[in-house]
């Protein structure tokens, strides 16, 4: 079954048509990766700058002002509910990923800025069963594997969380690493709704991962796959499900001119599907309880060890649309 898309801002409705693809179960992060490195190997390192992340701090902020209009009195806090009929689609089992505007990547000073924009719905689930799935950060290694190999739970606060992950990608090309510490924000709208901003205050690249010389670089130095990492979770119970809305935004190095052609299409394509699978496998923790995992051994160590690995779960089919 087709789905039938949107594009945020602007409201434009598009058809696509696309055959069923299984992809790989992995986490947002670590397919942005995935998709950047068929590049890195063709650029030399480059260090993030001051005008690069004024950029991305001016992009951010206009995040926060929109944001902030959805949890306004009569406002549509949901995506789906500014599509006719977007919301019995996404009962049906679509997932409905699209691009937040008709520019991405934005290109900004020595950089790229990547935002894409995703939609769910959990049935049978309760608003409090999808928290307490999204505040698990102990278990995203379980839930996100393979990629994410690492995830520890710093600080907990009443109204933010501080948390890090490993993002490992493992390809025939390269294999990568990322270390971030997170801060997530969690606001309750109503009885119904959440919002949750996550932002990546640390970013360290893992040279030489996997070897016996890997070791942390100096933040914002290195290959600039992923410099800075934004994203904004709106859940709402109703219907009997929940649904879920998902923006991801991502900072990382431009693209050199030379194999801009081939690598757009290609961050394009993974950055969508990738945003598909992260919101697969948190309904799939949901409908589980994540029982099935509770056992399982907590990775420890890790840049430091290079034996870190998980077994890829099965992997599942999902739409993607334009």
């Amino acid at each position: 079954m087709i789905s039938k898309g949107f594009q945020p801002h602007t409201g434009v409705m598009k058809s696509a048509k696309m055959n069923d693809v299984t992809i790989r179960n992995t986490s947002w992060l670590a397919a942005l990766t995935m998709s950047l490195v068929s590049f890195s190997q063709l650029a030399v390192a480059a260090n993030l700058e001051p005008e690069t992340i004024a950029a991305w701090d001016k992009y951010v902020k206009g995040i926060n002002a929109r944001i902030q209009k959805t949890v306004a009195p009569g406002a549509k806090f949901l995506l789906a509910d500014q599509v006719p009929g977007q919301a019995a689609t996404l009962r049906s089992g679509e997932i409905a990923i699209a691009p937040a505007g008709p520019q991405i990547p934005i290109r900004v000073p020595r950089g790229l800025i990547h935002d894409w924009v995703g939609a769910s719905f959990i049935p049978n689930a309760t608003l409090d069963d999808v928290l307490r799935i999204l505040g698990d950060y102990e278990r995203y290694k379980l839930f996100y594997n393979p990629h994410v190999m690492d995830s520890e739970l710093i600080a907990r606060e009443p109204f933010q969380d501080r948390f890090s992950m490993l993002i490992v990608n493992r390809s025939v090309i390269s294999q990568t690493a990322v270390r971030g510490t997170f801060r997530s924000s969690n606001t309750r709208v109503d009885n119904q709704r959440y919002l949750i901003t996550t932002e990546a205050t640390h970013m360290q690249e893992v040279a030489n991962y996997g070897t016996s010389s890997q070791h942390l670089l100096p933040e914002n130095e290195g290959m600039g796959l992923i410099w800075r990492l934004y994203s904004v979770a709106r859940p709402e119970e109703r219907d009997g499900g929940v649904y879920m809305d998902l923006e991801v935004v991502a900072l990382s190095r431009d693209i050199p001119a030379a194999v801009r052609w081939i690598v757009e299409p290609i961050v394009r394509r993974v950055s969508r599907s990738s945003l598909a699978v992260s919101l697969r496998q948190t309904e799939d923790a949901v409908r589980s309880g994540a029982s099935v995992i509770a056992g399982a051994p907590r990775v420890a160590g890790c840049p430091t060890r290079s034996s870190c690995d998980a077994t890829p779960s099965s992997g599942g089919s999902s739409h993607s649309f334009r």
